[in-house]
């Protein structure tokens, strides 16, 4: 321990009256503080005599007060209180360590926050210079208090000075007031000093709380962000399979017609083969005269602007059929295509209708035929908790989503009809869908919200299969016209006028078609699988930067989760120290303004009555007697009040000095300890290096809350127990007198 924070003994040496006014110049309190010495009339100078004074306060009786009150006052755990102090400051260095962690830098704090910098970090600084200034500030501050209070409490300090002073009538006329006036000095310089470090901590206690709460509502902002980052992840998870399945059709499709160019190649090859032996061209082995010939006489190929191909070489789709309906305008009906293009009963917009019209069927099914809890809606199966997933909402719409991606490179009229139809249909699964995740949410059921929006989508279900439905009619029509279309002879080419080298040239021509129409098929489906397979790849990696982000989220939340317990924790201990300052300034606020202005009060009275005592000494015996009787119990007064005084200033000395001996040892180097973490530090830790360094922090805090609370405890017991003896002697005085 420093020699400012020991303990005053009633015998040392005292600094003299000068040491002690130079001392006091330097403080920052106000002068000259008028005690009630003066304000004694001559009328009620002898008044106390009637107030019953005749058995005055003995000091045995006064010590033996005062002795409780000291020794309630140091039954407080102050080890615990100001320990507090290391374990602030660790927490705070254990947020260092969790704010070095780089992906801390993207936590940004908004401007409604109150903080005076967006950044975790730069923040932490900030509050870490704050409770530097603390510290230092509250360390000088309580030396001063401790080196004015021994000054104060010293053998012949100035307490003693003032009874000294008030016995003699040359110093009480000399001396007295200005030793009077330099108690009040230092009174109020100890009351200033101590609410001033209580102000400090009470202002670095509010920016602690101030970085807790914007840390909290982080946490909470990123608990909700990440809940919908995971839901974003589910989806575009889901979005990616749908396109890997999307592409895996594609790819078989590009794989049949990769296997139709070679047979098409094939007979392409025997038609010029036939035709330069100038023989009959067999399609599909070898056939008879008769049957070539019939064969073909039935084939034909209606040269019009539908681009149908019939006949020997069975053609799919005409590549060039869809193209022409693609430039036809988007508003266009199947009426308005009359002239143009024709309705084909090999439109893709025919096979996606009759795919799209089951699903839409079972949808408004599942609208209808449910419990009447939900207005006719069939929740549960809806929800997916029935016996079969495949009635749910996300897998219906997962299939119809199937259904039009793979129809997404087609645009006939047809297949926009389509779509328009299903649209619909598509948002009344989607709210479903959303209505349902609401549900697991929120966890509560949402019977309300359902039975009101069942009738509305009912109607759109309901207008889309009728659409649908309409649709699938239409290419019934189509598909029986052509059938009998194909049967009239006026729709067959005439091959009988034909010489046989028109018939072979024909032959060869129709397999050129195929063929070209075949790999032209091909190319599209490969383009298309280049396509579905680049969206695929970025579908992937949009997902697994959604997870890499997902990732991340976590390690920043658990950053800003760990730094919201460690700021809990701080403002806990910081909480337990500024109540340990709060306590202070409120003892010595008290003995300023109780005992100090009564001890001043008490000093003046004592004197004015020495100055009438000396005036009458000329008076009656009895009355000279009387008064100078009053005098001495007055005095005997002023000389328990003194010695209580002193002693309420020990106790106040004894915390001070305790924490600058405690500040001295443990909580300066750990301050300074604090400001190295602070700087930044130019090698990244590892997770593993950033936890074993916060193990450090915790295990150096631990100890230095052991030695300070052995050692302020130490403090506190050796003088509790000189009090405790005192006490046991002023009882046995006590006793003797009664005896």
């Amino acid at each position: 321990m420093t020699g400012s924070a020991k303990m005053p003994d009633s015998e040392s040496s005292a600094p003299s009256v000068s040491d002690l006014n130079n001392q006091l110049d330097n403080l920052d309190v106000n002068d000259g503080v008028e005690g009630d010495a003066g304000n004694l009339d001559d009328d009620s100078a002898f008044a106390l005599e009637e107030s019953g004074l005749q058995t005055p306060l003995t000091a045995a009786y006064s010590d033996l007060v005062f002795s409780s009150v000291a020794l309630t006052l140091l039954q407080d755990d102050w080890g615990a209180v100001v320990s507090s102090a290391p374990a602030a400051l660790g927490r705070l260095g254990q947020c260092f360590v969790l704010a070095s962690e780089p992906l801390a830098s993207s936590l940004v704090f908004p401007e409604n926050s109150g903080l005076p910098y967006k950044s975790l970090r730069a923040n932490l600084v900030h509050f870490s210079d704050l409770g530097r200034k603390a510290f230092r500030d509250a360390e000088s501050k309580m030396n001063k208090l401790s080196m004015v209070i021994q000054v104060l409490c010293a053998s012949d300090g100035t307490i003693d000075k003032i009874t000294r002073d008030v016995e003699d009538p040359d110093l009480a006329e000399l001396d007295l007031p200005r030793q009077l006036e330099a108690l009040k000095r230092v009174s109020e310089s100890c009351v200033t000093d101590t609410r001033e470090i209580k102000k400090t901590f009470d202002a670095w206690k509010d920016f602690a709380t101030r970085v807790y709460g914007a840390c909290v509502e982080e946490d909470e902002a990123l608990k909700r962000n990440q809940t919908d980052l995971e839901a974003q992840v589910q989806d575009k998870k889901m979005a990616a399979d749908l396109k890997a399945s999307a592409v895996t059709g594609i790819q078989e499709q590009a794989a049949y017609y990769d296997g139709q160019i070679v047979v098409a190649k094939d007979e392409f090859a025997k038609a010029q083969k036939a035709l330069s032996r100038r023989g009959w061209f067999s399609f599909g082995g070898r056939r008879s005269k008769k049957q070539s010939k019939l064969e073909l006489n039935n084939a034909g190929v209606e040269i019009g602007s539908a681009g149908l191909l019939s006949g020997l070489v069975k053609i799919g789709m005409n590549a060039n059929w869809t193209k022409r309906q693609s430039e036809a305008e988007p508003g266009s009906s199947t009426d308005d295509m009359a002239e143009g293009i024709r309705r084909d009963v090999r439109d893709p917009g025919y096979e996606l209708a009759n795919r799209l019209l089951p699903r839409v069927h079972r949808l408004a099914e599942l609208l209808v035929y449910g419990s009447h809890e939900f207005n006719g809606v069939a929740w549960e199966q809806l929800a997916g908790r029935g016996e079969s997933t495949e009635s749910s909402t996300r897998e219906i719409l997962r299939r119809i989503r199937d259904d039009l991606t793979a129809a997404r490179e087609e645009h006939s009229v047809v297949v926009r009809r389509v779509r328009s139809a299903i649209m619909p249909v598509q948002d009344v699964l989607v709210a479903l869908t959303a209505m349902v995740k609401k549900e697991a949410f929120i966890n509560s059921k949402i019977e309300i919200d359902v039975s009101d929006e069942a009738k509305a989508w009912r109607e759109e279900v309901r207008g889309a299969e009728d659409k649908l439905s309409q649709v699938v009619g239409e290419y019934l029509e189509l598909a029986k016209d052509q059938t009998q279309k194909n049967e009239q002879p006026g729709f067959l080419i005439k091959k009988s006028s034909m010489s046989r080298k028109e018939r072979r040239y024909e032959q060869l021509r129709l397999a050129q078609v195929h063929l070209l129409e075949v790999e032209e098929k091909a190319n599209q489906r490969r383009e298309r699988e280049r396509k579905e397979i680049e969206e695929l790849e970025m579908m992937q990696q949009e997902f697994q930067n959604l997870v890499a982000s997902g990732a991340t989220m976590a390690q920043v939340k658990q950053i800003v989760r760990g730094c919201v317990m460690k700021l809990q924790d701080f403002c806990a201990h910081l909480d337990q120290l500024t109540t340990f300052f709060a306590n202070i300034h409120h003892y010595v606020q008290v003995i300023d303004e109780m005992h100090v202005d009564s001890f001043i009060g008490s000093a003046g009275t004592t004197n004015k009555l020495a100055d009438r005592f000396r005036d009458h000494a000329g008076t009656d015996e009895s009355v000279r007697l009387r008064r100078e009787r009053l005098v001495e119990q007055q005095l005997a007064e002023l000389k328990v009040a003194a010695r209580e005084l002193k002693d309420r200033y020990r106790v106040a000395n004894v915390m001070t000095s305790t924490y600058v001996e405690v500040s001295n040892q443990y909580i300066m180097p750990g301050v300074a300890r604090i400001d190295r973490l602070s700087l930044l530090n130019t090698t990244p830790m590892s997770k593993e290096e950033r936890v074993q360094k916060i193990g450090e922090i915790g295990q150096l805090t631990k100890e230095a809350r052991n030695n300070i609370s052995g050692l302020a405890n130490s403090r506190r017991d050796q003088y509790a127990a000189a009090v405790a003896q005192r006490r046991a002697e002023i009882e046995e005085m006590e006793e003797k007198e009664d005896e």
